[in-house]
């Protein structure tokens, strides 16, 4: 097996692992609330830990505070998907930045999708992801609306984020 085939079929079981199994057997075990709950905040932690990590493979916070000072949140949010895209998990979303406290990211195609329209819990770890890079990037908590979810039966997700106040 070349190093691809390898990345991509760990990549494959960590989208089933996290937005399939951990989901289900969450609710099982917690019930759906405090679930969605372990599930945002645990992705959201783990965003945060790795990206503070000096190891990280991922790009470094500074590079993404970068990305958030000259408003390219479009670029901010592949993170949250750009890994399950190159292994066959495609997206699209639409970032608009509603006035300089607000943005809205519109996603139209969902790569969770097959595991969200069975367990809507599941958004709660992309939630938490996002939230994670957030915090990285402005150093506190950020607010999240949910207006749209296709896992609940909208034509597509949306979201608006808000910005914490400057100090």
């Amino acid at each position: 097996m070349d190093d691809k085939m390898g990345l991509d079929n760990i990549a494959d079981l960590f989208h089933i692992v996290i937005f399939g199994g951990f989901p289900k057997k969450m609710t099982e075990i917690v019930g759906e609330n405090a679930a969605a709950m372990l599930l945002r905040e645990c992705s959201k932690e783990s965003f945060l830990n790795a990206l503070s990590h000096p190891d990280c493979k991922l790009k470094p916070t500074a590079e993404i505070r970068a990305l958030a000072e000259q408003n390219d949140y479009s670029a901010l949010f592949d993170y949250c998907y750009h890994v399950l895209e190159r292994v066959g998990y495609p997206y699209e979303k639409e970032v608009v930045v509603d006035n300089e406290s607000t943005y809205s990211v519109k996603v139209t195609k969902c790569p969770h999708i097959d595991f969200v329209k069975k367990q809507p819990i599941a958004c709660n770890v992309c939630k938490g992801m996002k939230l994670g890079i957030l915090e990285a990037i402005y150093g506190e908590p950020v607010e999240i609306e949910t207006l749209k979810d296709m896992a609940q039966g909208d034509e597509y997700c949306l979201s608006v984020f808000k910005k914490p106040a400057k100090k």
